[in-house]
Formats: structure tokens, C-alpha cells, sequence
């Protein structure tokens, strides 16, 4: 996002980065990613682990604005998880605290709701 802002201002210069990592055939291991159906003790204790806080939890909830859903429903494939796909903005987190219009399209994670929803981070 840094590189982002520095682009975005006026006479901003232009840098060459690279995010990410190099795709694999290779699947990763069971068990690395938080689960969608995890609980919310269980979401902010994974992320402590990694050294991760709940407030900045809440934070890296925001990548949904711009993603959709393609494994836990099938039926539900392509479904965006923010009612304003592409756009960075950050409705996404009203919506999933149902404080805001959501399109029916729109998948939500469970793993969200109950992070949305726990008291130490709900106010965020």
C-alpha cells in the first residue's frame, strides 16, 4: 500500500515492486490457514501466534473488498464478499456487521461474522 499511496499523489514516483510469491503446483499444507467456520478465540489466538494483534486483525479483514469466493460454497463461485467488489473502500466491514445495504450476491465468511461480532474487536 505504500508503493500505492506514492503512485496515487501527484508527480508521484513511479517504482517497481513485486508482491507476492511464485505460484506453485504444489498444494499447501492442511491446517496453515484459519478456517472459515473457526471461532473467533480460536481466529485472534492463530494470529497472536504470528505476533498479529486483534485491532490489526480487524485490519487485514479489509482485503475482502476486493475478493470474491470460489471454495467454501460452490454454488456461490465468483461471489464477491463486499457488496463494492474492485473498489477500495471500507464499507465491507458495516456490511458484515449488517450495517449496511448488502446485494444478495455478496458471500460473507462465517469466520467474519464472529470476528465482526466479538467484543474486543467489534468496536473497530
Amino acid at each position: 500500500m505504500a508503493i500505492q499511496a506514492v503512485i496515487m499523489c501527484p508527480l508521484g514516483t513511479r517504482i517497481r515492486f513485486f508482491a507476492g510469491r511464485k505460484d506453485s503446483s504444489q498444494p499447501a499444507l492442511d491446517g496453515l490457514l484459519p478456517g472459515v467456520n473457526d471461532s473467533a478465540d480460536k481466529l485472534i489466538r492463530l494470529f497472536e501466534d504470528k505476533t498479529i494483534l486483534p485491532h490489526d486483525l480487524v485490519a487485514l479483514l479489509g482485503a475482502p473488498s476486493t475478493s470474491q469466493q470460489f471454495f467454501v460454497e460452490p454454488k456461490c463461485r465468483g461471489a464477491p464478499q463486499d457488496g463494492t467488489l474492485g473498489v477500495r473502500d471500507t464499507l465491507f466491514y458495516n456490511q458484515t456487521r449488517g450495517m449496511g445495504q448488502l446485494p444478495k450476491k455478496v458471500f460473507l465468511f462465517p469466520s467474519d461474522l464472529v470476528i465482526s461480532q466479538d467484543p474486543r474487536v467489534n468496536a473497530e
